[in-house]
């Protein structure tokens, strides 16, 4: 099996101490095998007494290897051997904790290793919903003379044995079809009861905790998963921030006491996590109700009088607390990208991106050009601008250089909109002139056109793919070098990219059509042609009215200061074509319904 332990396991470069364990472990397994009970254990006092407690303090990379090895093992044990197996791993683990989570820093590496296999043989129990080895072996740490003394641990690691325990547990709970009532999860919640009753670090502790699992794999959990791996077959992988947040979710609604109204929230670290996690947290605890019986008996420990009022007041204090948090580092995020410029570099990249997008989308324009029917001019200030001018709130950071840049998906889709609202300015003109729409007889009349036309070269047919299907004899021409047209329909192009009048088919002769093209040959200008810029956002007085707005855009309360900081982080982006299409009086074209 792959339990994603290298890092733990490949520590010693000497083939002959590899050779042992290797040796040692082919023994285990063919003892087991065989039933041989005096040879697996002699094996196992070699294990426990030479391999572990003889490098234990001696030397960390043969006590790393040692302690990865005895999680290897387990899974090629039956089940008679793994009682004897969990009874004494357990107790000789629970007293290396013991010996050594008081003293200095350099012992801490060993209270870590000693804890690799009791968390991983831990996982692989509950696996196996065998709760009777899993409550047997943690009745023998409990009752060693070398149990583990939770509250008095200053290695920190007895808090995340917990944590990760209750966490992965809680899961498991809700979200499979583990027996979890079977397993005596009361030794781990009791202990987490008399460790964080005393915490005023908790919220720290747990997201370093956090940090340490996804950054630099503690113990080797980063690789959990709730089943097998299917073989040779993609497969949704289980993130650690996915039953991280819902345990700990559940650990703040069944500890309610964690969070107090006296609690000076500035203690609190400030993390990136907190900008995203409150969304999960939300989520997972609009889905705990009071109609859940299974909930209700987990947060209220059974207790029978239970209302809405107290798992509101338990779930509106976890609200509160990751909204206040939510706001804080967004706020100080904002701090630092107010004080950043905006960079040229990705101001013209935008430019290069919206510009791109609306050359691909627009239509007409294109159709135009390939007519050679576009008239360049000089750019005229008194001619309107055709486009948007938007401010966008809190946005400042896709537009900046350095570490807080981010960029936004469908930033440039600026200039497909425009496009979009070129093409459709250019039907509306058509139908503005109020042509009487046709609905019977659409071949012969689409026919009657063609053959009347003067100069079919200048022919295009627009219909989507549905009323496409109302033409009969369509070619199909994928060599046709004519925009957005692979089909033609009596060798008259169709275009059918077009969606805005879904119901109707267009044939216009574009015979006396052009559209008008201002140019300026400024920086900001796409290929002469395309106004997009990204300017600085002019900040007006901060009125109570721009605070209330705020809260209402975000849901959050903001003080004056804060407003200040997010008005910082607007910008201003113009993406505008400065155009005129010139359509006659007699352009000739039908509208088909």
């Amino acid at each position: 099996m792959n339990f994603g332990l290298n890092k733990y396991y490949d520590t010693i470069s000497l083939n002959y101490i590899n050779d042992i364990f290797f040796a040692v472990n082919k023994g285990v397994a063919n003892a087991s095998k065989k039933n041989n009970i005096e040879s697996f254990n002699e094996l196992l006092d070699f294990i426990q007494y030479t391999l572990l407690t003889g490098s234990f303090k001696r030397s960390l990379n043969c006590y790393s290897k040692a302690c990865t090895n005895l999680i290897y093992l387990y899974p090629n044990l039956n089940s008679n051997f793994k009682k004897i197996y969990i009874e004494r791993i357990f107790d000789s683990l629970s007293m290396k904790i013991s010996l050594s989570e008081k003293y200095d820093k350099e012992e801490f590496n060993y209270v870590e290793l000693s804890y690799l296999p009791l968390i991983n043989l831990s996982k692989l129990i509950l696996e196996e919903e065998d709760f009777d080895l899993f409550n047997e072996g943690f009745q023998k740490i409990e009752n060693s003379l070398f149990s583990i003394d939770y509250r008095k641990d200053n290695s920190g690691y007895s808090f995340k044995f917990l944590t990760i325990m209750l966490c992965w547990g809680y899961y498991l709970k809700f979200h499979t079809k583990i027996s979890f009532d079977k397993f005596n999860f009361s030794y781990f919640e009791d202990n987490y009861d008399s460790v964080v009753g005393y915490d005023n670090n908790f919220f720290n502790d747990f997201f370093n905790l956090f940090d340490e699992i996804e950054k630099e794999n503690l113990w080797s959990v980063n690789n959990w998963e709730t089943k097998k791996p299917p073989m040779n077959k993609a497969y949704f992988v289980l993130q650690p921030k996915t039953w991280l947040t819902f345990g700990f979710v559940m650990i703040l609604l069944k500890y309610s006491y964690l969070i107090r109204a006296t609690d000076d929230l500035k203690k609190i670290k400030l993390k990136d996590r907190f900008k995203y996690i409150f969304d999960d947290i939300e989520k997972i605890l609009n889905g705990i109700t009071i109609e859940n019986k299974e909930y209700m008996d987990f947060v209220f420990n059974g207790t029978e009088q239970t209302d809405d009022v107290q798992l509101n007041y338990r779930k509106e204090k976890i609200i509160s607390l990751f909204s206040y948090l939510k706001k804080e580092i967004e706020i100080e995020n904002y701090k630092q990208i107010m004080r950043v410029p905006l960079s040229n570099n990705k101001i013209k990249e935008f430019r290069s991106n919206v510009g791109e997008l609306w050359e691909r989308n627009a239509v007409i324009f294109n159709v135009l050009q390939k007519l050679e029917k576009v008239i360049y001019l000089a750019n005229d200030r008194s001619i309107d601008g055709f486009g948007f001018f938007r401010t966008m709130l809190k946005m400042r950071f896709a537009f900046i250089e350095g570490k807080h840049h981010q960029n936004i998906i469908g930033l440039a889709d600026f200039g497909a909109s425009l496009a979009k609202s070129m093409d459709d300015l250019f039907f509306k003109k058509l139908i503005d002139f109020n042509t009487k729409i046709i609905n019977k007889n659409i071949i012969g009349q689409i026919d009657l056109f063609i053959e009347k036309s003067k100069n079919k070269n200048n022919l295009i047919i627009f219909a989507n793919w549905r009323t496409e299907k109302k033409l009969t004899n369509i070619e199909e021409n994928v060599e046709n070098n004519f925009p957005f047209s692979n089909k033609t329909y009596n060798n008259i192009p169709i275009i059918n990219v077009f969606n805005s009048y879904k119901d109707y088919i267009f044939i216009v002769d574009f015979s006396d059509i052009e559209i008008k093209v201002y140019t300026n040959d400024e920086e900001n200008w796409y290929k002469n042609m395309l106004i997009v810029d990204v300017t600085e956002y002019q900040k007006e007085i901060i009125t109570d009215e721009t605070i209330r707005e705020w809260k209402e855009k975000d849901n959050i309360t903001y003080n004056h200061d804060e407003v200040d900081v997010l008005e910082n982080n607007n910008v201003n982006v113009k993406v505008i074509f400065k155009f005129e299409y010139i359509i006659p009086d007699s352009v000739d074209f039908l509208i088909l319904e």
